[in-house]
């Protein structure tokens, strides 16, 4: 009669629950934050060198485009214009990497005053007019509080704001129309951005402020990106105590929301 066989036992089963959830040692953590300012670091110099000779390109090309060098045949324009167009992303990209990972150590501190936002907002719509073009979309303002005020970074919050618009254009159809509007209510001073894209499926909500979020591969290619402005722009309103939400409507568009708390002035 053959002997009983002994039943298996999974190595992993038999490591105990104390072992598998023990907490890091204080050795660890400090090594962890070693390597985390450590890749911070790595990622700041690579920008920076990548950046460099990057801006130096798209300066020449603006020239060659100018006629420094003379005429520019159309055919050979049109490759020129591909050239910087892409550079221009490719220099976007690279910042917005930068950007993400600054704010995240919480370096660089905010250069703050009382902004009237319309001038911000203003700043933000010319910052995203050329995209605009190139994707044949239109954008339009409309400010019902003029005199809104807010205590931020002025570069921070267009920044910001330019990434909301920008990921509104990147999303709205050839002869679209992005709407931007300025509003004060209950002092909260809200930028409402809206485009006449696909919309935004409820599951994204929790995803679609995060790093490298997308919502679908498709439209993602097509789009093209990272996924890190809205992350961005989430960030840098967040420390200035505002949110940053969106609403869909039911035909497709979305509306991003950014709030922030209106400025009181000391009573004189």
């Amino acid at each position: 009669m053959a002997p009983t066989p002994e039943p298996r036992t999974d190595e992993k089963e038999t490591a105990t629950p104390d072992a598998a959830a023990s907490p890091a040692t204080p050795t660890e953590v400090e090594q962890n934050t070693v390597e985390e300012t450590r890749a911070r670091e790595v990622v700041g110099i690579l920008g920076h060198e990548l950046l460099t000779p990057l801006t130096a390109i798209q300066g020449v090309l603006d020239l060659v485009l100018a006629g420094i060098a003379g005429d520019v045949p159309p055919a050979l324009r049109s490759l020129l214009e591909t050239m910087h167009s892409n550079g221009r992303r490719l220099a976007r990209t690279i910042a917005n990497i930068v950007d993400i990972e600054r704010i995240e150590s919480g370096s660089g501190a905010l250069n703050n005053a009382e902004l009237v936002v319309d001038h911000v907002m203003q700043g933000a719509i010319l910052a995203c007019e050329d995209d605009a073009r190139l994707a044949s979309v239109q954008l339009r303002s409309s400010v019902l509080a003029p005199r809104a005020s807010v205590w931020g970074d002025e570069q921070r919050l267009r920044d910001a704001i330019t990434h909301v618009i920008g990921n509104a254009v990147k999303f709205s159809p050839p002869g679209g129309t992005v709407a931007v509007c300025l509003i004060e209510r209950d002092r909260t001073v809200r930028v409402l951005v809206e485009d006449q894209g696909p919309g935004i499926p409820d599951a994204a909500r929790e995803t679609i402020f995060r790093k490298f979020a997308q919502l679908d591969a498709s439209d993602a290619r097509e789009a093209g990106g990272l996924g890190l402005g809205l992350a961005i722009a989430k960030a840098i309103v967040e420390k200035h105590h505002g949110d940053v939400d969106f609403e869909c409507g039911q035909q497709g568009g979305t509306t991003f929301v950014i709030d922030l708390p209106a400025f009181d002035r000391p009573a004189s």
